[in-house]
């Protein structure tokens, strides 16, 4: 997309949400979609202590311990819809409980496989698709899986029926298309599973037999569907280790986390941090010419992308750098407020160097 070209307002953010969504219809494309208001609860856990993969689910069934947080290396919590509709038109109830639990209807299921997204999402449709093209992969290793959408294309609550026909219209129907459609708004709690996670599409592979988490795109990062069968294979939650502490945090952490609060910057260079999972670091600047974002970091350590948001929307982006060296830039003309986001691959946090240089400093 192109840059601005006249005096407008916008946002740069540096975030450790790992979910991209783009203006055309692949998963790569030149944008990224954050979901408004949801709080992401606390995406990662200590997965000491949960149930090897291979522990059966016992005879008489209860639903493991569970908090309210979809959490990497935690228990799924117990979301449940009063709709879900498979790709034969069959509609009946789904619930976390009753995958674990039932085992004359899910016995044959090792894993499920979470793709959750939203009508006006425009990478959704693309990465739909391609889960759909390894499904021989995903049934071969046990997966079940399940298409959640939050919102239609008017951002309006979705319920069963809306996704049906979504889902389908990308996809089909029949054998060729396995998979519940959901719609959000046909859960127990409508908006509670939503809540959990700040972007779309999310992918998230629950594992039955304890029912944890074991893969979180929002923290391992959103890999192609191509790479999906390899983690519902091991079914081990990978939680990465921080690279940074609070210490390495720039001065403004804090006021910074919010586009509402970012924190004005000026000409120059400053060291700054994404050293807790899941924050995002605002910033703005204010210039009548040309500019220039520079962003330094390792790499190796975990990989920070550099995106702009569009000042009507913050949750979506008009351009981004997301490179695979040590350093992103982006450029554009026209005053206004500028987001950055800093993406993990497989490492939660990492440190930065971000510089601002204006017209006239160039």
């Amino acid at each position: 997309m192109s840059l601005l070209r006249s005096p407008l307002t916008l946002v740069v953010a540096f975030a450790l949400v790992a979910v991209a969504c783009g203006d055309d219809d692949s998963a790569s494309g030149p944008g990224v979609v954050l979901m408004p208001g949801a709080d992401g609860g606390s995406a990662m856990a200590d997965a000491s202590g949960t149930a090897d993969a291979t522990t059966p689910p016992p005879g008489s069934c209860t639903y493991p311990t569970a908090t309210r947080d979809l959490a990497i290396g935690q228990t799924m919590p117990e979301f449940s819809w009063r709709s879900a509709i498979d790709e034969n038109g069959v509609d009946a109830p789904f619930s976390m409980r009753d995958f674990h639990c039932n085992e004359a209807k899910y016995g044959d299921y090792k894993s499920l496989l979470i793709v959750a997204g939203a009508g006006w999402c425009p990478n959704c449709p693309g990465y739909t698709r391609e889960v759909n093209d390894i499904r021989d992969q995903v049934a071969a290793e046990g997966g079940l899986v399940i298409y959640i959408e939050g919102q239609d294309e008017r951002r309006n609550p979705a319920d069963t029926a809306w996704a049906n026909t979504y889902i389908n219209s990308l996809i089909g129907e029949g054998a060729g298309s396995p998979g519940l459609r959901i719609g959000e708004n046909d859960a127990e709690e409508p908006g509670w599973f939503f809540n959990q996670f700040s972007a779309v599409p999310s992918v998230f592979i629950v594992r039955r037999s304890d029912m944890v988490v074991s893969f979180h795109s929002g923290v391992n990062g959103l890999i192609t569907p191509a790479g999906l069968p390899s983690k519902l294979r091991s079914l081990e939650p990978v939680i990465p280790m921080p690279n940074c502490t609070a210490a390495d945090e720039e001065a403004t952490e804090g006021a910074n986390s919010m586009v509402e609060t970012a924190p004005t910057i000026e000409a120059g260079s400053f060291m700054g941090g994404i050293c807790t999972f899941g924050d995002v670091d605002f910033y703005k600047f204010e210039t009548d010419g040309m500019w220039t974002i520079d962003l330094a970091f390792s790499h190796a350590a975990g990989d920070i992308d550099v995106f702009l948001l569009d000042p009507a929307d913050s949750t979506m982006s008009l351009d981004m750098s997301v490179g695979e060296t040590d350093s992103e830039q982006l450029t554009g003309t026209g005053s206004g407020t500028i987001a950055i986001l800093a993406y993990p691959r497989d490492t939660a946090t990492n440190t930065y160097t971000l510089t601002f240089t204006p017209a006239g400093a160039m």
